[in-house]
């Protein structure tokens, strides 16, 4: 995986690059590594031989190391299974790779002084170099299958034979259900070593708390159940708290849902380079992206294929995150170059589903390439072609992502890709087809564009013409043709635009900013107030690309005071009321001026939203809003976004976005029994459900008389708009999720303390207490209010909400930022932004410059203004 996603660099685009540079440390050390392979090709017998055997060999390294009492001090969690895991002497050789990489980690570790180490056997288990192990502190064998039967066997007895090797004496092991063949193994040798094997099923979903593995596929749940197992028993062994038996910690829940291995259902987005046609509409290279796995038995062929079929649909999750520095990435080349203006018309996707396939020959490709095709058809996907290529490694040499690989290696001997072809063709045909053991016949130089839209109706194998497959010399000549297919396919990407009108801090604007941009916002439209309008934050936001800052300033105020939207009725029961009326009449009228300014920039989908909130764009095959947009049916016009409320389990929160991971769900997004049969429990003593609103934000496709309806929806001056909610995709709305929020709100309100003066400045009722408390109350008083109203620390019934799902847990905002802020992007863009204030108004000028005077009445359908609303009241049961 480390080598498709460098392949945007160099890599492709100067073959012989690497006669240009001299060999880096780097990469010598890789050549001392390759020279420790002893095996050229796999499945051949070690030649390592001499007085000792392997495992004897690695006990005397590790003592030449001085190891043993160090290793006997590791905390070790020792796992086996087949999926989920020059100074010689005459008698003592170099050790082969893999050793010498065990006999490395080991020293590490122990120099380290590492907490725990999670150590999983390389092959097999009883003869493993790994089992130099003596007394770990729990041992578990994941789920096993047939693989690597020329070394352990043919039968699965045999092989987990081998894997019950690991078991130490009186050391406790768990595994999960096995079939009796493998079972048996396990149990009897576990019971000569009395050891107390237990037997742990899969991870119940409820134990989760609301919250997605990571990792896609259902077999997940069996591993995760495993890793569970293996941690707690870790935990209660080695002195630590570990007394949970329904709830998960909340570092067992942050490890499930953040945890990354790369090449098992792994998603790669190609990064896309842009073209303008004759008409100027930007295209870009069209969407490639890479479903990536290391599947290499039946077992696990059958679960890649449901994986990929389940990615692949659209409206299902697929892999939940794509690959974060892919994200970083493409961020970062929007720094460099800038946002350009994109297209305006829908967008129209050429999908085609690709297989790029290389086995092993010690693998079975007839039993694999089947298990694939016919798990995949019974899900309804398909492939158009396959594409056989050898692998970018070989098996005598060690490289990395780093390493340079030249496009075309046309020495490369290609014989087991024909043999794979052939058997990929008896799959479509139904009958035996030769595949020539040759170089293809189109020149390599020259992509086969036409071979990529020919269907089976084309293929003739008998007259060598193949339609359905077709053999290649290298895996980057290969990804260099798709690049250059879908750049000769374009498919235009909607364009997506948020706008804010905000008073915050860099502190809170960058994270949701570059947020934000990571799942596919293009362009901000920025009304900035206050702290944000100040000279240091103005700077740094002005030099962001996409970013589109407008002052409140005495010509904008002008410009607002002439809008169609005072001679309307819709608002005007808001108008002319301080506080919050006040804001939510001027967040509606800037709202009204963006609609101009997003069909100006060639935006498709305009959103508002305030710098407190987070889109939460899960429900499609990508976590991203772009992608959940572009598959909106094209002939709605709204999305509803539901709002769920920040849950804050503590009075210290400095930083909302990286800190807060719980969140109460909307009322849309929650069963009506569950919703009323824990109304009470969600309240708290509270007057409504949420503190704030509860009604959302919608999403208004770009179209002619498209207006502002308060500051949650949009509408239409000449249409009632076809509107949709979405059923998963959310608004994090972070409120009151800091203490100093209290007296923030406070600040920036001048009512008066009487009743009717606190009713004609706020909406809620959870924010005229709030301004209440600030205003009357000591400090102290004020952190026992927002204790008892705001912090959520009792466990048992944050727990019971979770399972009943009126709460829920959502950590990919939370780790994405924090990824943002390691990467010293937010300190990056603050450094880089130099510059003065601008004093003369350039940007607001060209911006109002594009809003027309349109005072004067019309006569329209009237729709009443939506102000933030709370969900239904428990008086609603009825």
């Amino acid at each position: 995986s480390n080598i498709l996603e460098t392949m945007g660099g160099n890599m492709l685009t100067e073959e012989n690059s690497y006669d240009l540079h001299p060999p880096s440390a780097y990469d010598t050390a890789m050549e001392a590594l390759s020279s420790l392979i002893t095996k050229k090709k796999r499945g051949n017998g070690s030649p390592v031989r001499g007085k000792y055997d392997k495992l004897e060999r690695m006990l005397m390294y590790i003592k030449i190391l001085d190891l043993e009492e160090q290793i006997a001090d590791l905390k070790i969690i020792h796992v086996a299974g087949t999926k989920g895991k020059e100074n010689v002497n005459d008698e003592l050789p170099m050790p082969p790779l893999f050793q010498f990489l065990t006999v490395l980690a080991l020293k590490i570790f122990t120099c380290e002084r590492v907490d725990v180490a999670v150590i999983e056997v390389g092959l097999g288990g009883t003869y493993d170099s790994t089992n130099v192990i003596k007394d770990p502190v729990v041992c578990g064998v994941s789920p096993l299958g047939m693989d690597h039967m020329e070394i352990l066997g043919d039968t699965l007895g045999k092989i987990a034979s081998h894997k019950a090797g690991i078991l130490k004496p009186q050391v406790p092991a768990f595994t999960v259900p096995q079939l009796s063949e493998a079972m048996d193994v396990l149990q009897k040798k576990a019971s000569e070593l009395k050891v107390p094997l237990e037997v742990v099923g899969p991870l119940d979903h409820k134990k989760l708390n609301g919250v997605l593995l990571s990792l896609s596929g259902d077999h997940q749940f069996i591993n995760a159940g495993l890793a569970v197992a293996l941690c707690k028993c870790w935990l209660q062994r080695t002195g630590h708290r570990a007394d949970f038996e329904e709830n998960l910690p909340e570092a067992f829940l942050r490890g499930l849902s953040t945890a990354r291995l790369s090449g098992r259902a792994q998603i790669v987005h190609d990064s896309p380079s842009t073209s303008s046609d004759e008409s100027g509409v930007t295209k870009s290279s069209g969407d490639l992206v890479f479903y990536l796995d290391g599947a290499h038995s039946p077992e696990s062929m059958e679960a890649c294929a449901k994986w990929y079929s389940c990615a692949v649909k659209e409206g299902n999750h697929g892999s939940s995150i794509p690959s974060f520095h892919d994200k970083l990435r493409d961020v970062e080349e929007k720094l460099i170059n800038g946002c350009t203006k994109q297209h305006r018309p829908q967008s129209n996707k050429i999908s085609k589903k690709i297989l790029l396939f290389n086995c092993m020959d010690v693998r079975d490709p007839q039993v694999l390439l089947p298990t694939l095709v016919d798990t995949c058809a019974s899900s309804g996907t398909y492939f158009s072609k396959a594409i056989f290529v050898p692998s970018i490694s070989t098996y005598g040499k060690v490289i990395s992502g780093s390493s340079v690989t030249p496009i075309d290696i046309s020495s490369k001997d290609l014989a087991w890709q024909f043999s794979l072809q052939s058997v990929w063709e008896k799959i479509i045909h139904g009958k035996d087809i030769q595949c020539k053991d040759s170089q293809m016949e189109i020149p390599e130089s020259k992509p086969p564009w036409r071979s990529f839209n020919d269907d089976i109706s084309n293929c003739s194998p008998a007259n060598g013409r193949f339609t359905c497959s077709a053999v290649v010399s290298s895996l980057p000549l290969t990804i260099s043709w798709l690049r250059g297919y879908v750049k000769e396919n374009p498919s235009l990407r909607i364009q997506i635009c948020i706008i804010s009108t905000t008073s915050a801090g860099l502190e809170q604007i960058l994270p949701w900013i570059f947020y934000h941009k990571v799942i596919g916002v293009a362009k901000f439209f920025l009304f900035v107030e206050g702290k944000a309008a100040s000279p240091a934050v103005y700077n740094v936001l002005h030099s962001i690309p996409g970013v589109g800052l407008i002052r409140r300033t005495r010509e904008l105020d002008e410009q607002q005071a002439n809008s169609r939207i005072w001679n309307e009725t819709w608002l005007a029961h808001f108008f002319y009321k301080p506080c919050n009326y006040e804001l939510f009449v001027r967040q509606t009228l800037n709202m009204e001026m963006s609609i101009v300014m997003a069909t100006e920039a060639g935006m498709d989908w305009i959103i508002h939203l305030d710098t407190d909130e987070l889109l939460h764009p899960v429900g499609s095959s990508e976590y991203s809003v772009q992608k959940l947009l572009s598959d909106v049916p094209p002939d709605v016009d709204l999305v509803v976004f539901p709002n769920h409320e920040s849950i804050v389990e503590r009075d210290d929160i400095k930083e909302p976005f990286s800190e807060v991971s719980m969140f109460k769900r909307n009322y849309d997004h929650v069963p009506r029994d569950v919703y009323f049969g824990n109304y009470m429990e969600a309240t708290r003593g509270n007057p409504n459900y949420f503190l704030t609103y509860g009604n959302g934000k919608s999403a208004a496709r770009i179209q002619d008389h498209l207006r502002p309806n308060g500051a949650h929806r949009w509408h239409n001056y000449y249409k009632i708009p076809k509107e949709i909610s979405f059923s998963e995709a959310a608004v994090l709305h972070y409120t009151y999720a800091k203490f100093s929020d209290l007296t923030s709100r406070r600040d920036r309100c001048g009512c008066k303390l009487t009743k009717e003066d606190i009713e004609r400045c706020f909406m809620l009722d959870f924010d005229r207490a709030a301004f209440v408390i600030s205003s009357t109350g000591t400090e102290e008083e004020m952190h026992s209010w927002y204790h008892d109203h705001v912090v959520w620390d009792d466990r048992e019934l944050n727990s019971k909400l979770l399972k009943e799902g009126v709460l829920t847990r959502i950590h990919t905002p939370m780790v994405i930022i924090q990824s943002l802020r390691e990467s010293q992007l937010f300190s990056s863009v603050i450094m880089s932004s130099g510059g003065t204030y601008p004093s003369n108004n350039t940007e607001n000028n060209t911006y109002l410059r594009t809003i027309n005077d349109q005072s004067g009445s019309r006569n329209v359908p009237q729709f009443p203004a939506i102000p933030p609303q709370a969900p239904p009241t428990h008086n609603n049961l009825v």
